[in-house]
This record gives C-alpha cells, structure tokens and sequence, in this order.
C-alpha cells in the first residue's frame, strides 16, 4: 500500500500528514490519472487514496504500468492546478472513459 502525492517540494518536501496530503496539486493528478487511464491503468480517482499491489499483479501488469509511467509524467508535467483538473476531465468525458 503506497500513495503518490504531487507537491511543491520546498514546500512539502515529503506527505506524513493530511495536512501536508491537502497542499497537493489536484490537477496534476488529475492529468496523471486520466493519462495512466487512458493507458489501461487504473488507479484510485482521488489524490488521498491509496493504491494496492499484490500477488495478483503479475509481470505483465506492472510491465503495462511502467510503461504508461513516462507519458503519465509528461502529463503532470504539463499540468498545473484546477484548470488541469477540469481539461484532464474534459478529455476523458470527450473520449468516453469512465471512472
């Protein structure tokens, strides 16, 4: 179990807190998450939640997520605040994706 937080990191250079978790950018996840979704991978649609791997996951899973990994960076990258939010919202509505 492991979470992954996108923050300004001389401001928040690590989460251990919820009031550290709530300076996230939410439209930087949003862009990452739309961005590995897009790619087959399906992570938790909230920033505050936790992501599980197990013995379920076998090599052709986490092969399918590294691979989305880099395109997913971009997307953050490229993302900063609500505004990202709602274009990374809009894209997925656009092209039908669920989550």
């Amino acid at each position: 179990m492991f979470s992954v937080f996108f923050t300004d990191p001389a401001r928040t250079p690590q989460v251990s807190d919820y009031g550290q978790a709530r300076t996230q950018d939410a439209g930087v996840y949003a862009a990452f998450f739309h961005a590995m979704l897009s790619r087959g991978v399906y992570l938790p649609p909230s920033g505050y939640e936790s992501w599980f791997v197990s013995t379920v996951h076998d090599d052709a899973a986490l092969d399918r997520v590294v691979a989305a990994l880099p395109a997913a960076a971009a997307a953050a990258a490229g993302a900063t605040g609500a505004a990202a939010a709602a274009g990374a919202t809009g894209a997925a509505a656009a092209a039908g994706a669920t989550g």
